[in-house]
């Protein structure tokens, strides 16, 4: 039961307390450590140790003077002697309690038969001396009683944390009320106590500066995927590389965007014979397309990948060589002979014969057909990157690594190149996903895609997939990326539920002022119960009054999430919400960054010579020539000319339209034209 909304008492008391409890810790300690820590002698004579007069005279001449009750061994017909540590032992049952002692096996071997206390008065000086020398090795009183003093120190401290820590959530309420409804903010103590299955850790801050701390992540949940947001710099790659270490440490596969070059230094494994899928990169393997296709839906998700959707751009003209290039591809060419038929729009056009595709390459329609040979040659500008087929370099293909899954797979590239690869890198990311829906050697280990910095990768058609559908074959997917708007740019309205379905997000400081609102209206609001005190001034003294009020607020306010420092952030899974600060992951630089592959600038192809025109017939032969020679507008052709039919309309005549079925409506006007012609290609 919830304690009663009051404001807290001021009390007078507050400060006494404190001491006394500050004492109550010193004597505590004092007390352990007087009976563990000294031997029985040393607690014989601490008594006497203590007493000694230090720095001070009686009388002129005379030298302060202290007692001390000696411990001695005696024997028949033996002198006592002062007994030392291995002498005695102790004796809790001892019926002399001002002697809890016996002699040690060691003195009775001796032929000491007893012990004896007797007291003396001797030079304080010298007792001093004796007593530290002899029985304290060597330690003064203020060093002796250092230690308790710091352990009760440390009890005192460590009890106001102690104190601190369950006052938290009272204080809170104090200063903004208590939750009734909302999400619930937790602290790292409370969160994920009995989550502790075997999940994802990320490493925290210690706690205290000592304490390893660490947020587990349920295994239930890592297929329900992870989402991270922030800033450059915020924290977000040294979040990614835990989970990297801990997916390695498991045995399990990842395919990794890595744009930064910056996770393959750390876990590429040649032995592991992992992939590098960067063209330019020397570890980069040849790619067998042709086993790619085996069935219709490859060759359009590849066409879909690589020629991604435009802003402000009408769906047609994405179409329209997306279809081209899925017709060509379930012909299954190789890499080197798809770049040759793009070379030759000829033989492109013999390949499409026949097929409703043929007419997206009408020579009747100019614009539409230079419009598909273009973004066909910028796709061949992606392909002819790629590494000839070479067994000692190996191959890729994701059938044959979807049916093992057990290599990881690097997407690294330069920013220099980036846009010239980025087709490719979509392709793959595409199918390797088509891949994980489909039957495999070892279902019971996952394959995690960490997409880090997710924007720069091109629309992938299959990642909205993957995000909505890919939890029912367990394919967690950790997605990286700097703010909402980025996503919205790519994803259009898909971007909503991609970014709702992950059941784990952890935010980062994010300045811009659009982002950090979405993020505290993601981490929730709260309904909170206030209690107000309003005071009236009398005559003598003020009344009091109280009211209580219901007010709905965000539990993270957006300026929160804007200042947030580096490696701090918010975990939100369900209905709760953890501040977080992660512990520095350094980066282990073990393999190479990039290597260079050398490469050999492609000998231009020899184009055939183009396909000739259809002859004219012979009435237009005659009008053409006749334009040749003679200009028209100083003739008056009559009306029964044969010419009349191919002659251009007169000046007079105001408006014509295009005959060619390919061509939208445009209208000129003495040449000019009216309203823009749609039909022309736009890149």
């Amino acid at each position: 039961m919830s304690r009663p909304l009051q404001f807290r008492s001021r009390s007078r008391l507050f400060f006494p307390i404190w001491i006394a409890v500050g004492l109550i810790c010193f004597f505590v300690q004092y007390a352990l450590w007087f009976s563990f820590a000294l031997t029985p002698l040393q607690k014989q004579y601490f008594n006497s140790y203590l007493m000694i007069p230090r720095g001070h005279s009686t009388g002129a001449g005379r030298r302060a003077k202290a007692q001390v009750w000696w411990v001695s061994k005696t024997a028949p017909k033996r002198k006592p002697e002062i007994a030392v540590e291995s002498d005695v032992v102790a004796d809790p049952v001892s019926k002399n309690p001002a002697l809890p002692l016996n002699l040690s096996p060691k003195a009775q071997a001796a032929g000491w038969t007893g012990l004896v206390s007797a007291r003396q008065v001797v030079s304080a000086d010298g007792l001093e001396k004796v007593l530290r020398e002899g029985f304290f090795d060597d330690e003064s009183l203020s060093r002796l009683l250092l230690t308790p003093v710091l352990f009760g120190a440390a009890l005192f401290v460590t009890v106001l944390l102690i104190r601190n820590r369950i006052r938290a959530g009272s204080s809170h309420e104090d200063r903004h009320g208590r939750r009734t409804r909302g999400p619930e903010l937790v602290s790292d103590w409370g969160a994920n106590k009995a989550e502790r299955d075997g999940g994802i850790k990320l490493r925290l801050k210690p706690t205290f500066g000592i304490l390893p701390s660490s947020f587990p992540i349920p295994r239930r949940l890592e297929s329900s995927h992870i989402l991270l947001m922030g800033d450059t710099g915020s924290g977000k790659s040294n979040a990614i590389r835990q989970i990297l270490r801990e997916i390695q440490k498991r045995g399990e596969a990842a395919i990794v965007n890595d744009p930064a070059g910056e996770f393959v230094q750390e876990f590429y494994n040649a032995e592991r014979a992992d992939f590098v899928l960067n063209p330019l990169d020397e570890r980069c393997p040849s790619w067998n397309l042709s086993n790619e296709v085996y069935d219709y839906g490859t060759s359009d998700a590849i066409a879909a990948a690589m020629l991604p959707e435009k802003e402000h751009e009408k769906a047609f003209f994405t179409d329209a060589p997306r279809r081209v290039l899925s017709r060509l591809l379930k012909s299954r060419p190789s890499v080197q002979e798809l770049l040759a038929w793009m070379a030759d729009p000829a033989e492109i056009e013999r390949r499409l014969e026949g097929t409703p595709q043929a007419a997206y390459l009408d020579r009747n329609a100019g614009p539409q057909r230079g419009g598909v040979l273009a973004s066909l040659n910028m796709i061949a500008d992606s392909l002819a990157l790629l590494p000839e087929q070479d067994k000692k370099r190996g191959f890729f293909e994701t059938t044959q690594w979807g049916f093992k899954r057990t290599q990881w797979v690097f997407m690294t590239s330069k920013p220099t190149m980036r846009d010239r690869i980025l087709p490719l890198h979509s392709a793959w990311l595409d199918l390797l996903i088509l891949r994980m829906m489909e039957p495999c050697a070892n279902e019971a280990k996952p394959v995690w895609f960490v997409l880090d910095e997710l924007a720069s990768l091109n629309k992938l058609p299959q990642l909205h997939t993957a995000v909505t559908e890919n939890r029912k074959y367990e394919i967690p997917v950790v997605l990286g990326f700097q703010g909402r708007s980025q996503l919205e740019k790519r994803y259009g309205q898909d971007a909503e539920a991609m970014l709702s379905q992950p059941a784990t997000k952890i935010f980062f400081k994010t300045s811009e002022p659009r982002a950090a609102k979405w993020v505290s209206e993601t981490l929730g609001e709260i309904e909170v119960e206030r209690l107000k005190e309003s005071r009236t001034p009398k005559l003598f003294g003020s009344k009091k009054t109280y009211a209580m009020e219901i007010a709905t607020k965000p539990l993270v306010m957006a300026s929160e999430i804007a200042g947030l420092e580096p490696l701090r952030g918010y975990i939100k899974q369900g209905n709760r919400v953890m501040p977080v600060s992660f512990a520095l992951t350094p980066l282990r630089k073990l393999q190479a960054e990039f290597i260079a592959r050398k490469m050999t600038v492609p000998e231009p192809r020899s184009v055939p010579p183009p396909i000739p025109e259809p002859p004219l017939k012979s009435s237009q032969q005659d009008a053409v020539s006749e334009q040749k020679t003679v200009d028209l507008k100083d003739v008056v052709i009559p009306a029964s000319s044969p010419v009349e039919a191919q002659a251009p309309q007169k000046e007079s005549s105001k408006f014509e339209k295009p005959k060619s079925p390919f061509e939208r409506k445009k209208w000129t006007d003495k040449g000019t034209p009216r309203e823009w012609d749609q039909s022309r290609w736009i890149d």
